[in-house]
């Protein structure tokens, strides 16, 4: 089925994944220039993937919705969960070097990326690279 869906695109029927580690589901609505537009839904794998689409397609697409995916060690429950995503934010590790991402669901709760104990308030540089928050509350007061 790669062959229909085009250049670059993959098909797929299952994924698996061999760490446990986030990801996304970004639901959204494309905008052609002759006034269609069709949703479509992507799954991805690293929250670089989720800047380049928000900053590269933000004219062609219109973002409906924004889900971080996390595993059990990340969100204390023990489970994955998927839940609203509204900002990413990312800042240095100060104590092992390296990048550490923040993501801050639309509730207000915010998971730390990190397999080391790192507390928001000690990352340095720390900067939003997504922000999705206020569009999304919009769309869920409607």
């Amino acid at each position: 089925m790669s062959a229909f869906a085009g250049t670059g695109e993959n098909v797929w029927t299952y994924v698996n994944l061999t760490h446990e580690t986030v990801w996304f589901c970004a639901s959204f609505v494309v905008r052609k220039s002759d006034s269609s537009q069709w949703p479509e839904t992507m799954l991805l794998s690293k929250a670089e993937q989720v800047v380049h689409l928000y900053r590269n397609f933000g004219s062609l697409i219109e973002m409906t919705r924004l889900m971080l995916v996390s595993p059990g060690r990340m969100n204390n429950t023990g489970d994955w969960l998927m839940e609203p995503l509204g900002e990413i934010w990312r800042g240095q590790d100060p104590a092992h070097g390296g990048e550490i991402f923040v993501y801050t669901l639309l509730d207000g709760r915010q998971y730390v990326d990190s397999v080391h104990t790192v507390l928001r308030s000690d990352l340095l540089e720390l900067e939003c690279i997504v922000n999705l928050t206020e569009h999304a509350k919009s769309d869920l007061e409607r």
